[in-house]
């Protein structure tokens, strides 16, 4: 079920499996202080929905990949850094429940920001079902790097 609504920042609103995701336009708009999408508004409705089926949830929060060929894909990039003077690529995107109202948003994840890692349950889903590797977790896990 699909219903367009604009308030505020939310272009819209959609139904996916119980849960109301808001597509925003705060990841969109350029803002050097958010983190951008660079998937588009489907591919980001399309891996919320991934995030839903495989389970790489918990109660409010939730994590999800960009998989094209079996390779995990750009899904944005970070606020701008003034230290490297630009943005750094990332391929995790963050989905949550912030109000605990079953409206959830998403943006992409700074693997710098220990807030928008995913957590240990998911971590190990992804590595047991080859998703990513060992290491590549590990780095993540330690903000040194982003998904391989």
């Amino acid at each position: 079920m699909l219903y367009f609504r604009h308030v505020g920042n939310v272009s819209r609103e959609e139904d996916v499996l119980g849960r109301i995701y808001l597509l925003s336009n705060h990841h969109r708009d350029g803002n050097r202080a958010k983190s951008m999408w660079l998937i588009d508004q489907q591919e980001e409705l399309n891996i919320f929905r991934k995030m839903l089926n495989e389970g790489w949830y918990e109660e409010f929060e939730g994590w999800s990949l960009y998989t094209v060929n079996n390779g995990n894909e750009l899904v944005g990039n970070s606020k701008f850094d003034p230290e490297i003077r630009s943005r750094r690529n990332l391929k995790v995107a963050m989905f949550e429940d912030g109000n605990k109202n079953s409206k959830w948003h998403g943006y992409p994840a700074d693997y710098l920001n220990e807030q928008d890692r995913p957590s240990s349950k998911v971590f190990d889903m992804w590595v047991n079902n080859g998703i990513i590797s060992k290491s590549s977790k590990r780095r993540f896990q330690r903000g040194k790097d982003d998904i391989k």
